[in-house]
């Protein structure tokens, strides 16, 4: 994560997007998607942070859990 967020404030892009959905990715709309742990994702979002390194990188968050594991546990990984 870090790697990947020190190349995009190199390259000069204004924001990054970080996901929680497995790979293969899936377009919202569709079904069988898949998600990484809770416990997982919200680690991404420190280790951006730290790298973007007061960049004025714009650092988004979001989650596709409301599919695979219903909202109740959506907004859950969302507040994560």
């Amino acid at each position: 994560m870090m790697r990947t967020v020190k190349d995009t404030v190199k390259i000069g892009l204004a924001g990054v997007i970080l996901e929680d959905q497995e790979w293969p990715k899936k377009c919202g709309h569709f079904e069988g998607k898949r998600v990484i742990p809770m416990n997982k994702h919200p680690g991404k979002i420190p280790a951006a942070v730290e790298a973007h390194a007061d960049t004025g990188l714009v650092i988004t968050a979001r989650t596709y859990a409301r599919a695979p594991l219903g909202l109740e546990q959506a907004i859950r990984c969302g507040q994560a």
